[in-house]
């Protein structure tokens, strides 16, 4: 089966020339842009906050911010691009406040319960099984009431309108792979 994916489906819709380098000629991203890098470093402490996460005991932002810090120090190359103007300090204060609104908002982290980190959904087209549709969630989340949450994490500097989450491809996708996984 050959599978696609909201950002394989993404790419084609803005550049079926960058698709068809990408995907089907396979030729190497030259480097990896800055704003790839923060969303990564800020990821990974989402994934770590959640994978280690103790209801008696959340982590502080200054942990979070540690964590990330330590991490982009780790990663930190001469091959990060910054292509729009800002200095890598900016960013790096961005992906910080990205971490404080995220912690603001949610700490102690005890909304809802973590079923899955990274999980992967996959659904097949209806072609007879030649084509699917895959993704990895970042977290699938139970709430008290029975409720599934798919949660996919952004560092984009705009803020998503209600409008905007409610008719998000990507998550729409992920929800019918979810449901695919999910006994009947």
């Amino acid at each position: 089966m050959h599978f696609y994916s909201h950002s394989r489906l993404n790419t084609f819709e803005h550049c079926p020339l960058q698709f068809k380098l990408k995907y089907l000629d396979l030729v190497p991203e030259p480097f990896e842009t800055i704003e790839v890098f923060v969303g990564k470093r800020v990821h990974e402490v989402l994934e770590q906050l959640f994978r280690t996460l103790s209801p008696e005991n959340p982590p502080s932002l200054s942990k979070m911010l540690q964590s990330y810090h330590d991490a982009w120090e780790q990663k930190w190359n001469q091959d990060v691009r910054i292509v729009r103007g800002d200095s890598p300090l900016s960013y790096l204060h961005y992906g910080e406040k990205c971490l404080k609104h995220f912690h603001d908002t949610f700490a102690p982290f005890n909304q809802s319960t973590t079923v899955h980190l990274e999980q992967k959904l996959e659904f097949p087209l209806g072609d007879g099984g030649l084509h699917g549709i895959q993704g990895y969630a970042d977290r699938i989340s139970l709430r008290p009431d029975g409720t599934y949450e798919i949660h996919d994490y952004k560092t984009g500097r705009r803020a998503l309108t209600r409008r905007d989450v409610d008719s998000d491809r990507q998550l729409s996708l992920y929800e019918i792979g979810y449901r695919a996984l999910q006994p009947v």
